[in-house]
């Protein structure tokens, strides 16, 4: 239980760095239904914060689902169009 809470926590820290915009909201949601389960099973002992969940994403990449590698890529995209 206290697991679950602590990567429900985690997602809701990382996504807005992620995805700062309102309108990513609805993108927010989607990453934490294609990737809780990949962060739960392959980066389980990083802490939050600092871009620490994204680098575990990256470096396990081959791990990850294809439908969160997409997502994930999709809301950097975003982020960088808006920065842009």
């Amino acid at each position: 239980m206290i697991r679950a809470t602590w990567f429900a926590t985690a997602l809701l820290v990382l996504l807005p760095t992620a995805l700062p915009t309102v309108a990513a909201a609805q993108s927010r949601g989607e990453i934490r239904r294609l990737c809780e389960a990949d962060f739960r099973a392959h980066c389980a002992g990083v802490r939050p914060g600092g871009g620490r969940l994204l680098q575990c994403a990256r470096e396990k990449a081959d791990v990850f689902s294809p439908a969160c590698l997409a997502a994930l890529e999709s809301a950097a995209a975003a982020r960088a169009a808006k920065a842009d």
